[in-house]
């Protein structure tokens, strides 16, 4: 284990480089220290902005995947490793750290064809057995899943409402549209956050767009006006959100009865977890 104050040497180091040379490709280096510091969210800070400098910098991915496996964003450890090796090629140690994210994710069936896969290669024994010892950890954690409840079930199920059929459903904590803002900014991968009524009028927003708030409104205005038409809803059915993916990102737009929310996203949103936010939000917001 690397000492706290050889890190801190190193981060200190690092951020003398940066400051005389702020397109330095040091910035992987540095957001490796601070995930090997415990702070997560600066090295996710860090990786970002050099990786928006350096988009073809292999390292910079690599360092990005490890960031984001520890912060349990999986599909994003997944892209950034893919890209890493897109960029570099595969190495022995993108091979590693391919198993680490298929044993977080529980992908238990691909965790262990990369294992016997690396154990064919000749790999490193100590790592290879490391690996497998970790997959066997997770199969009895996933197991463990299956047949406990969760914490606080029975406590859940006993306060929640009873829908028309007698069947439990689990009550709503309803939330302000500025509570909602709020909370959604603080996902990692959201740059900001526009809403406004059906007919343009901005209604509130969060964070600093790039673009004028006003045409970012219109923007999602028009998405949605375009995924309402007669043969849309024939074909489609009724729009509840809408993903448009750009050069620099993702936009997400969501609708609600009296406004539409547009989120400018990171390129490599966790689109299932923002998916699950949403719909809570959907569920909970007095949209009154």
């Amino acid at each position: 284990m690397i000492e706290t104050a050889s890190l801190t040497e190193r981060i200190e180091q690092c951020e003398r480089i940066l400051k005389e040379n702020s397109k330095s490709q040091v910035f992987a280096a540095l957001a490796d220290a601070h995930r090997l510091n415990g702070d997560l969210d600066q090295a996710f800070r860090v990786c970002r902005q050099g990786i928006r400098t350096h988009p073809d910098y292999g390292a910079g991915h690599l360092v990005m995947a490890k960031i984001s496996l520890g912060r349990k964003m999986y599909d994003w450890a997944e892209q950034e490793l893919n890209k890493a090796v897109e960029l570099d090629g595969e190495t022995r140690l993108t091979e590693q750290l391919r198993v680490e994210i298929l044993i977080a994710k529980g992908s238990i069936g691909e965790a262990e064809s990369a294992i016997r896969k690396l154990r064919a290669s000749s790999a490193n024994r100590l790592l290879v057995q490391d690996l497998q010892q970790r997959l066997e950890r997770q199969k009895k954690e996933l197991k463990r899943r299956q047949v406990e409840p969760l914490p606080g079930a029975h406590r859940a199920a006993a306060s929640a409402e009873m829908d028309a059929n007698g069947n439990a459903t689990r009550p709503k904590t309803p939330v302000t549209l500025s509570q909602v803002l709020d909370d959604l900014l603080k996902l990692s991968f959201v740059e900001s956050i526009v809403c406004a009524y059906s007919d343009g009028t901005v209604v509130d927003h969060r964070g600093n767009p790039e673009q004028d708030i006003q045409a970012i409104a219109a923007f999602g205005i028009e998405m949605c006006r375009n995924a309402e038409t007669e043969n849309a809803i024939a074909v489609f059915g009724e729009t509840r959100q809408i993903a448009v993916e750009t050069e620099m990102r993702i936009i997400v737009i969501m609708k609600f009865s009296r406004y539409n929310l547009v989120l400018y996203c990171e390129k490599g949103v966790n689109v299932g977890a923002m998916r699950l936010k949403l719909d809570e939000v959907k569920e909970n917001l007095q949209d009154g």
